[in-house]
């Protein structure tokens, strides 16, 4: 099984992020369980209109304490994968590198609606980026709490997080960027596909600039 990084910085979500993961494939499991049995119990000759699995939020505890271990989530995916994600505090950073090694990908978190954070963040990114055993393995950056009252404009992001040079960099391997919330589920579902992905070990590593998909989701005109 393929292990997977979750880095971030404390109050970036990282918790609450799993626990949404973990949460929707449970309610999907439990929705095509459910529609199978109305399907082979229901009298109603319609069967095939109540088979659709729904997809999306689900409602999760938003109480969270910052991460002052490791924490680990096993995640059943589509396709008979799974991958378990270890989730390492903020508080942890100096322990950050002796995880580097162990994980074949790895999630770094940002709080987009957390103006006064965002420096320390993007420091942080690139302090793992400049590590080689990092760079090259498949990343996914995560711009985290787009619910939020209040969001970083994305011509920011993209200047402290050096989004066109990190998107650009044949030597960078395969990246993508997307902006979701934790709490209301927006975009987890593509995280959920790239975790598939990486599970599957369908992205390859190198200098190639076909792996590099950009994908800051949704786009400021």
């Amino acid at each position: 099984m393929r292990t997977g990084l979750v880095l971030g910085l404390d109050g970036a979500g990282k918790t609450l992020l799993m626990r949404q993961l973990t949460a929707q494939l449970v309610h999907k499991q439990k929705s095509v369980l459910d529609r199978l049995a109305t399907f082979l119990f229901s009298p109603c000759s319609n069967h095939f209109d109540r088979f659709k699995v729904d997809d999306g939020a689900v409602a999760i505890d938003a109480n969270t304490q910052p991460t002052v271990g490791v924490e680990h989530w096993t995640l059943p995916l589509d396709g008979g994968r799974a991958c378990t994600l270890r989730e390492v505090g903020g508080q942890l950073l100096p322990m950050w590198p002796a995880y580097f090694e162990s994980c074949h990908f790895w999630l770094f978190l940002v709080d987009a609606s957390n103006a006064t954070q965002l420096a320390a963040a993007a420091v942080e990114l690139f302090a793992v980026l400049n590590m080689d055993e990092m760079r090259i393995k498949p990343k996914l950056l995560v711009l985290n709490q787009i619910d939020a009252n209040f969001i970083i404009d994305d011509a920011v992001l993209q200047t402290y997080l050096c989004l066109d040079r990190l998107l650009s960099e044949p030597d960078s391997g395969p990246v993508q960027v997307l902006k979701t919330s934790a709490l209301t589920g927006e975009n987890t579902e593509q995280i959920l596909k790239w975790l598939g992905q990486a599970a599957g070990n369908n992205m390859t590593v190198g200098r190639q600039n076909s792996t590099v998909e950009v994908r800051v989701h949704p786009i400021a005109d």
